[in-house]
């Protein structure tokens, strides 16, 4: 209901015990960063064969981002290089400044919310690419 503002921290711990693993990936993202944080948004995405991604920011107002995080654990128990499916990072003038290959279990934490996509599988990958994203804020 409050996209940018909630804390969804307390709802994650009362997820099913067969969700362990998403509370136990939290706890260790959290760990990771030096200062508290506010979880606003977590989920898993699973993209197919022609599901094409879109370059975006998560955060519309350009003066918050600097407190934006974003977590990225790609899920698969298995990724090939001919599978594609990498994240995409990319400066103001539209210029690749990094990308993530999907490998399982590979976690990635971005801070301040710079243009981004998820790119589409190959027609060879015989499985969809799943991430477990967690959006935060730093509190300060």
């Amino acid at each position: 209901e409050e996209p940018y503002s909630a804390d969804v921290e307390p709802a994650l711990a009362d997820l099913d015990e067969s969700l362990q693993p998403v509370r136990d990936a939290w706890q260790a993202i959290k760990t990771a960063v030096d200062h508290p944080v506010r979880l606003y948004e977590c989920m898993l995405s699973a993209n197919t064969f022609g599901t094409e991604g879109r370059v975006h920011q998560d955060i519309a107002d350009e003066s918050a981002r600097v407190d934006h995080y974003t977590a990225l654990i790609y899920c698969n128990r298995e990724w090939k290089l001919a599978w594609a499916g990498e994240t995409l990072f990319f400066d103001d003038q539209g210029e690749i400044t990094g990308g993530v290959m999907p490998k399982p279990g590979r976690t990635v934490i971005i801070r301040g919310d710079p243009p981004h996509v998820g790119r589409s599988v190959s027609r060879i990958c015989p499985t969809d690419r799943r991430v477990l994203v967690f959006k935060f804020w730093a509190v300060r």
